[in-house]
């Protein structure tokens, strides 16, 4: 005889309900969280995080209810919703003596605006004359001349646009890159009495010092340790005193060498009567002129007599080997390189 099973029926019915009310609870859970979720930002965007409060930082010539009404917010603007960029375009397409604009969020009801103002800098040389521009290269008005002279003047920028109110921007990318540099050096390093920037060859940059020093710093590698080892030189040693006038020479394996403005104007004036053999020599303005024989050694002789080398930059070591070279200005070493391109040239013509 068969053994039988019986199934209680009742045990899977009750079963399938369970699992089925399990489901049910499950959903019932994701859509109250869902709904949760969805009150919650609602009322985030309607009547939660709305500007209560506007605090603006940094002194201007304007007054805090036109930044605000030029902002474009008001109070109970809603905090999440609020396009903070739009607000600085706003502020800077509208308010000439700001420079910058930087708008942040304090939830949950306040905003503040943080303003830099636009402060005159430098004179640009542009077409039909300068323009004023700020530390941040706004421009800020068109002159006719340089009559500021607590302003550096640039020269050789070449820019691209003298509009009011654009960013100064050069035709040669790459002088964007060197006048900030440059100028950032300045401000960093606390160097004053800097007359212009002369980048009209960027390969050649000069800077004036005091109407009475034209500092010759080559190209644009190493421009922090060529300004401050300049900018030193010109403070601790009696050779740049105040009665003295001349060029601050910077040679790449060398360093600085000094020479008057009389001594040189008499170096180049040799250099530009010459017809006969070419020079590729240290001496300022050489590089493309010619010699004969005979003048290429008296100019050599004015060369030694007349330049100042220094030694060592007297200040940061760890700037000093950081640039991996040996900026010694040896005296002899920098006569003798020069001898030796004359003696060179000398033999040529024989």
């Amino acid at each position: 005889m068969q053994n039988v099973n019986k199934v209680d029926l009742n045990d899977n019915k009750n079963g399938k309900r369970k699992k089925r009310r399990q489901r049910n609870v499950f959903g019932y859970y994701i859509l109250v969280i869902f709904l949760t979720l969805g009150i919650g930002f609602s009322l985030s965007v309607t009547l939660l995080f709305n500007i209560k409060k506007i605090v603006i930082k940094g002194t201007t010539q304007y007054g805090n209810a036109d930044i605000i009404r030029t902002s474009g917010v008001i109070k109970g603007d809603n905090l999440i919703r609020l396009d903070t960029k739009e607000a600085r375009k706003k502020i800077l397409d509208n308010m000439l003596y700001i420079d910058d604009a930087v708008i942040k969020k304090g939830f949950p009801d306040k905003l503040y605006i943080e303003l830099t103002p636009s402060e005159k800098y430098a004179y640009m040389e542009c077409k039909g004359g300068y323009m004023v521009i700020s530390k941040g290269w706004r421009i800020l008005e068109l002159s006719s001349d340089t009559t500021d002279k607590n302003l550096i003047t640039i020269k050789g920028f070449y820019p691209v646009s003298n509009e009011v109110m654009n960013t100064a921007s050069s035709s040669d990318k790459s002088k964007d890159k060197i006048l900030h540099e440059i100028l950032d050096q300045i401000i960093k390093q606390k160097i004053e009495k800097i007359v212009s920037i002369d980048l009209t060859d960027k390969y050649d940059i000069k800077i004036n010092y005091e109407n009475r020093i034209n500092i010759l710093i080559g190209n644009s590698s190493d421009i922090e340790y060529k300004l401050k080892y300049a900018y030193q030189l010109l403070n601790e040693t009696k050779e740049l005193g105040k009665n003295k006038s001349g060029y601050l020479i910077y040679h790449e394996d060398l360093g600085y060498s000094f020479i008057t403005s009389e001594e040189y104007d008499k170096i180049n004036s040799k250099l530009s009567q010459s017809t006969e053999l070419p020079l590729t020599s240290e001496i300022p303005g050489a590089s493309q002129e010619t010699l004969s024989g005979e003048q290429a050694q008296q100019t050599g002789d004015d060369l030694n007599e007349n330049t100042v080398s220094f030694t060592q930059p007297p200040y940061d070591n760890q700037i000093y080997e950081n640039t991996k070279k040996s900026h010694i200005t040896d005296a002899d070493t920098y006569n003798e390189k020069y001898s030796q391109n004359t003696n060179k040239n000398t033999e040529s013509t024989g």
